[in-house]
């Protein structure tokens, strides 16, 4: 039997802005470990299903977007052989997940809710792993504070 839909901290590996603003001109989330079939970053983002949320976390930034993982989404999950040209995530990410966002901070990651302000006002812990579950009420209330501050 399939789980319901979670929320979850999705940390991005990245402070670039490049990188934040290919991840989500392009529509994803990457992961790296071993840049290989069957690693740690193939099983996490293979572990999403359709009707997940994943607010994107940056390292001292805090939560900077919100995605949902897509209900038709076929291809969702690709794995690069090698770096591509223009794509400066896959120098050091070759997992890839298809993801829409629903909000997201700019490219310098204005109106972030920061790591203290997510412990104190929420109390949600930022992400120990690159990925984990969020209780669902806290989650959506650090969403729509997100998403009100990226509105302001």
């Amino acid at each position: 039997m399939q789980r319901e839909p979670k929320y979850f901290w999705y940390n991005i590996g990245t402070t670039e802005p490049k990188n934040w603003a290919y991840l989500k001109e392009k529509s994803i989330v990457s992961a790296g470990f071993d840049g290989a079939e069957g690693d740690k970053g193939d099983r996490l983002l293979n572990s999403f299903i359709p009707g997940d949320v994943l607010i994107a976390y940056a390292n001292g930034y805090g939560a900077i977007g919100v995605a949902e993982i897509p209900k038709s989404s076929s291809s969702a999950y690709k794995l690069l052989k090698k770096p591509i040209a223009n794509d400066p995530v896959s120098e050091y990410h070759f997992h890839r997940l298809n993801v829409e966002w629903q909000s997201t901070t700019d490219d310098n990651f204005s109106g972030s809710i920061t790591p203290a302000d997510a412990r104190n006002q929420f109390n949600i812990h930022h992400p120990y792993t690159t990925s984990c579950s969020i209780e669902s009420d806290k989650a959506k209330r650090l969403v729509k504070a997100l998403k009100d501050n990226l509105k302001a």
